[in-house]
């Protein structure tokens, strides 16, 4: 049976798959039951167990025989016994149901069959199925598939992509026909494999952001490729492969569903990883990130400049130190400004020195000043280029200036398209330009704007690139 449901020579449950995130489709240690002592599992067993024993040690499933009438009888008996609880024997044990799994592994796939059908309507199997902890419950499905009882579905391909991501669980198919307690027990292990799934995708997604985090350039995330896909978001049908609308249990199974859904994975994940990465990139290459929040407090005095930032992005920040000058002439106001990093930054003003004014830098920002009121004036900003605006107070102190200043980083129009236009280039994409070996400066200035700052590129990055094509 391919993907999970592989026979072996020893007729023993396989063992489950195991992927590199270290999720299985293992189920929990589960705990012993208390209770009297197991007296039914203590007792010797009879001669008919001891030669059926030896029977099985080298035969396959197809391989065994029909067990005679009074050999099947005496094993439904014995299973009988195993699952009546009695004055002496109050408790079925965890022993109890694995002998039973047992019994039922010595039958042939047709003794098997009409076994669990006189165990249904016998109410058997209904007190079988419920005293199952998790790991008995795989075993006896892992069981029941190897007979043909039950039937495993085979999946497509998982998403792959970096950093291993986890497989999901080889489901099986809950056929309607099956009796009641069988497709309660396949359901159980359906919400269970889903939630182990669920946590593994969600500490891989982890791996994932912590890794673009610690990126150094935006070509080592570049070079990761985007994350593998949530499984079950691209193939929503093998979620519970044959619960439909017209299955007996549908409702009931997915109200269940619901409410065990494990909460470590939403359909945000991908999303918030995007989101992270467009920031991540924004600040490598010196941009805010999209939805930025800050308040800036700024000293000044003598022209040396010194600030700091609270970022909602990016926590607290020093500004770089810088020297300012400026000189009047009439309305107008000429002001330069060079930040110990190397950043040039020039200005014109015009307006009154302490009245109403409008300012433009040459890094695009636009600045509109109240008249100063007991030394202290108003202003508001906003620039296109970044896409930044926000308005604060400037304060003379004898010869100092403080300001004050919130500002929040809008999103462009260029974002907005590049977020909800399928057919726009993404992040991951090669741009075409790249694939016909055009150089960076020979790109038109508005492509070579959108690459930089939708997309993260650089000179550098694209002249390495191009290189290796």
């Amino acid at each position: 049976m391919a993907d999970g449901g592989v026979k072996n020579v020893s007729g023993q449950p396989p063992s489950p798959p195991v992927d590199s995130t270290g999720a299985t489709d293992q189920a929990p240690q589960a705990t012993q039951k208390a209770g009297p002592e197991q007296t039914k599992s203590m007792q010797p067993r009879d001669q008919f167990e001891r030669v059926q024993d030896n029977q099985l040690q080298n035969l396959t499933q197809n391989q065994l025989q029909d067990l005679s009438p009074q050999e099947l009888e005496r094993t439904y008996t014995r299973i009988r016994e195993l699952m009546t609880r009695s004055i002496t024997d109050p408790a079925i044990s965890d022993a109890d149901v694995s002998k039973v799994t047992q019994l039922l592994d010595r039958l042939s796939p047709e003794q098997y069959r009409q076994t669990l059908q006189r165990m249904d309507q016998d109410g058997v199997l209904a007190k079988y199925i419920t005293e199952m902890e998790p790991e008995h419950r795989q075993a006896f499905l892992q069981q029941a598939a190897r007979k043909g009882y039950v039937q495993t579905v085979a999946l497509p391909p998982a998403p792959r992509g970096w950093g291993n991501p986890p497989n999901p669980p080889i489901p099986y198919r809950n056929d309607p026909n099956l009796p009641a307690p069988i497709r309660q027990a396949i359901h159980d292990q359906t919400v269970d494999g889903l939630n182990r799934y669920n946590r593994a995708y969600g500490r891989y997604m982890e791996r994932y952001r912590q890794a673009v985090e610690n990126s150094p350039t935006v070509t080592d995330i570049r070079r990761m490729g985007p994350p593998a896909r949530y499984f079950y978001r691209e193939h929503p049908g093998l979620i519970e492969p044959g619960v439909t609308r017209s299955h007996p249990d549908y409702q009931k199974f997915l109200n269940d569903r619901i409410d065990r859904w494990d909460s470590s994975i939403d359909m945000s994940h991908l999303f918030r990883i995007h989101h992270e990465i467009a920031n991540k990139v924004s600040k490598l290459n010196g941009r805010r990130p999209a939805g930025d929040v800050w308040f800036k407090a700024q000293i000044t005095r003598k022209g040396a400049q010194m600030g700091i930032r609270l970022s909602s992005e990016r926590g607290v920040e020093l500004e770089n130190p810088a020297f300012t000058q400026s000189t009047r002439k009439g309305p107008f106001e000429v002001g330069g400004e060079i930040a110990t990093g190397g950043q040039v930054k020039g200005s014109v003003r015009i307006g009154p020195k302490d009245g109403p004014g409008a300012q433009v830098s040459t890094d695009g920002n636009v600045e509109l000043t109240g008249p100063k009121i007991e030394e202290v004036q108003p202003y508001a900003f906003y620039n296109p280029t970044n896409q930044e605006f926000g308005e604060g107070v400037k304060i003379g102190m004898k010869g100092t200036e403080l300001q004050f200043e919130i500002g929040m980083r809008g999103i462009s129009p260029e974002e907005v398209r590049a977020a909800i236009d399928p057919s726009s280039l993404g992040f991951f994409d090669i741009p075409p330009e790249l694939n016909q070996g055009i150089h960076w400066n020979d790109l038109p200035e508005s492509t070579r704007n959108h690459y930089h700052n939708i997309l993260g590129w650089t000179e550098e990055e694209w002249n390495a690139a191009l290189a290796q094509t």
